[in-house]
């Protein structure tokens, strides 16, 4: 079972007021597999900071269903953001398997959008 633990005890204690972001840890059967990096840039747009997996949990559909959690979290989102490295084709493929879509580039990095 996938389990999210926010930075604080619940999602507003996570948030911090200068720049609304916090962390999120994924556990898989009470074992620490991950985490993530949020930034909420208004109500219903929220940056992907940083999403990892543990490369022995990579593979078994793990970072899907933990993306659907993160997006479970924000109901109300209606779109996503992040940027990734232009060389990291292995994220590309994975975002794109979430349902982002590459929309642009700058200079490095591909930026990817889903919209709800």
């Amino acid at each position: 079972m996938i389990e999210l633990v926010r930075s604080g005890s619940g999602l507003e204690e996570g948030l911090t007021s200068d720049n609304k972001k916090f962390a999120l840890l994924e556990l898989y059967n009470g074992e620490i597999i991950g985490g993530a990096m949020i930034f909420i840039e208004s109500n219903q747009v929220h940056n992907l900071g940083r999403i990892f997996i543990d490369p022995n949990y990579q593979n078994q559909g793990l970072g899907k269903k933990v993306m659907k959690k993160i997006e479970g979290s924000f109901p109300d989102s209606t779109k996503w953001w992040l940027d990734t490295p232009r060389w990291s084709v292995k994220n590309h493929h994975f975002y794109t398997k979430c349902g982002f879509t590459k929309v642009r580039e700058e200079e490095d990095l591909y930026i990817f959008e889903k919209t709800f």
